[in-house]
């Protein structure tokens, strides 16, 4: 009885959630670009001279908030760096669908705590959350 509960508690967090994404996707909808929402980004080095070191490292913040990614969809450059942050109260990692060193592999993060991987390499990223696999995320780089 006491599993039955424990199921029922699981599969209605599980309608919650999918109803959370398909209420997100839906205001995604309304967008009326068709190019992929994209976090904002900063240069890791600012300058506002035209001579600006060209070492310089954009860093995109994507947060981890309500079992979601946000954005789910990040458009990078080649030698840019994601920062995901945690900000629920349960521990969340990002981990690449396909497992290659060319693509996040994160350790179990806190809330308030951050994990960033540079992406060397163009081509599409999805990656999930492990103890949450409902989770999905993509980052794009160029």
């Amino acid at each position: 009885m006491k599993d039955q509960k424990k199921l029922m508690f699981g599969i209605a967090v599980a309608v919650i959630v999918i109803i959370g994404g398909v209420i997100a996707a839906g205001g995604m909808k309304k967008n009326s670009s068709s190019a992929p929402i994209t976090a904002s980004t900063s240069s890791a080095k600012t300058s506002t001279s035209p001579s600006a070191d060209s070492n310089a490292v954009a860093t995109t913040a994507v947060k981890i908030e309500n079992y979601m990614f946000g954005p789910m969809t990040t458009k990078v450059k080649v030698g840019d760096t994601v920062t995901w942050t945690n900000m629920d109260a349960v521990h969340h990692n990002v981990v690449a669908d396909q497992k290659t060193a060319d693509g996040p592999n994160g350790p179990l993060i806190g809330k308030g705590e951050t994990y960033s991987f540079k992406f060397t390499k163009a081509g599409t990223y999805t990656f999930h959350c492990e103890p949450h696999p409902y989770m999905h995320g993509t980052v794009v780089v160029e």
